[in-house]
């Protein structure tokens, strides 16, 4: 099929959804997602069900990803997501799809070097009108400026690749060998079991045996025909019980002062430069509690870059503190504490534990169940709820007891319990998906024998991974190949692959 002007120019938009700040601070967990936002392709190019199946293929390869201090590892998962999707739809080849995705997702690195350049520029003029006290002037650069200047990086660029790639991937169909073609697909096919290599990392570090016979029981259930939706329910049942059984910590409570909440939970990364990273985000979110003063205005403008929902508790640590006309010196050292005491135990908790349970649980019911696209939607707005939730409660605890409050979330064990048990899902999860991947093979491969292979591969994949040395890109062009090769060996008539 060829994608029209409109459809391209939308699927520019889904680009810098899946970017803005607009989503209060959620974007990260649902539109930059590519199961998310190759289901958004899918609906723009008339096929929502195809663009769900690539986009959680795609995802499987970043269900391992961690971001911290604005990285990106192995390419920019969104960029991926889009243009898989987009590549795959309009080729019809889903592997083609998959291998178009990821070898265009490094292109998203260039995309946010020059976003973050041109935020330097934008929080330095920041900057200059905290120096004047001018809070309307911060608030406008910070939202306006910075998001007309992602808007203006990412609109045409995901357009022009959008329409494009597909063009280019249908010419090289064109002109390539047939048995080529129908190898990389098929490769590209094999190459999700690479990111189910590198999410066992997070799960395999802690309860290491158990988590390892999970993953194997997941692979012997999915390859004997269990349905994903009844690991779904063992996975939910399993985290429900650990919260329940886990000590509770008391949940103190205070009318918060919404207006600063909303501020950091919708433009903490409004303009994130390399310079600051969230320094302007916090500063914009204090800047109209704080009077127009000067000396406060420049003093919460530095440096800053925490998890953003759990981070939710600085500014209201940091509000109280200057309201109550605490020492600078104090307030400077709490900020800067607190940022880096956060930012792990955030990351910890959710890139490294509830994000890859629920993304996996998502993945596996898109994939198998008839409900694909309900539990898209389920988790869209499942996670939306748990991340925006987490943020409330723990920004009303920073206004309630100010430094206290940290100690109570660093020490807490529900949430602890929460993510040991999600990490054991996560291991159930991948070793199902492990399995379901074997489904794409050839028919010759298509049987238990397949998905053994298919879960030995991505134990292969980890064990790689674990030297710090090796890169992600050589198993990844190892599984392309042992893709090529498997299509080659097995299936006589390779056309039905592209």
């Amino acid at each position: 099929m060829n994608i029209t002007l409109l459809q391209a120019v939308l699927i520019g938009l889904t680009y810098y959804i899946a970017n803005t700040s607009f989503l209060g601070g959620q974007a990260y967990f649902t539109t930059w997602r590519p199961l998310v936002n190759g289901t958004l392709v899918g609906f723009i190019l008339g096929d929502p069900q195809e663009g769900m199946r690539i986009g959680a293929a795609i995802n499987m390869l970043y269900l391992g990803y961690m971001s911290v201090g604005g990285t990106l590892g192995i390419g920019d998962a969104a960029l991926a997501g889009i243009l898989g999707a987009a590549v795959g739809i309009a080729t019809g080849s889903a592997g083609i799809g998959i291998l178009s995705g990821v070898a265009l997702a490094s292109l998203g690195y260039q995309l946010l070097v020059l976003r973050m350049r041109g935020a330097n520029a934008i929080a330095r003029r920041i900057d200059a009108a905290a120096a004047r006290g001018d809070v309307g002037r911060m608030q406008f650069l910070h939202i306006a400026v910075a998001q007309s200047w992602l808007c203006l990086l990412t609109v045409p660029t995901a357009a022009l690749l959008g329409w494009a790639a597909p063009t280019a991937a249908r010419a090289l169909l064109a002109i390539a060998p047939a048995p080529i073609m129908a190898g990389l697909a098929f490769g590209g096919a094999l190459t999700p079991l690479l990111g189910l290599g590198l999410a066992l990392k997070f799960v395999l570090a802690e309860r290491t045996k158990l988590n390892l016979a999970l993953f194997t029981a997941g692979a012997a259930a999915t390859a004997l025909g269990a349905p994903f939706e009844f690991l779904a329910a063992v996975s939910a049942a399993a985290v429900l019980t650990a919260i329940l059984r886990a000590p509770h910590s008391p949940v103190p409570t205070q009318n918060s002062e919404l207006g600063t909440f909303l501020r950091w939970q919708f433009f903490s990364h409004s303009n994130y430069s390399f310079e600051k990273l969230q320094g302007s985000g916090l500063g914009c979110t204090l800047a109209p509690n704080l009077r127009g003063d000067v000396q406060m205005l420049q003093r919460h403008g530095g440096f800053f870059n925490t998890e953003v929902n759990f981070g939710a508790m600085i500014p209201a640590i940091l509000l109280r503190m200057e309201q109550r006309g605490a020492d600078p010196a104090d307030t400077i050292r709490t900020r800067q504490t607190l940022m880096s005491a956060i930012a792990g135990f955030g990351d910890e908790i959710v890139q490294g534990a509830l994000l890859p349970a629920l993304l996996s649980t998502a993945i596996g019911l898109a994939l198998t169940a008839r409900i694909g696209l309900l539990a898209v939607g389920a988790y869209v707005i499942g996670v939306a709820t748990l991340m925006f939730g987490i943020a409330w409660k723990c920004f009303r605890a920073g206004l309630q007891n100010e430094k206290s409050a940290a100690t109570w979330l660093l020490g807490h064990a529900q949430l602890r319990a929460a993510a040991t048990a999600a990490r054991s899902v996560t291991a159930l999860a991948v070793g199902a998906l492990a399995a379901e991947v074997a489904h794409n093979a050839p028919p010759q491969l298509n049987s238990a024998t397949a998905a053994i292979s298919a879960a030995t591969i991505t134990l292969g994949c980890y064990a790689l991974l674990q030297h710090t040395r090796m890169r992600p890109l050589i198993p990844f062009l190892a599984l392309v190949l042992l893709g090529m090769l498997l299509a080659f060996g097995n299936e006589p008539d390779l056309s039905r692959w592209w």
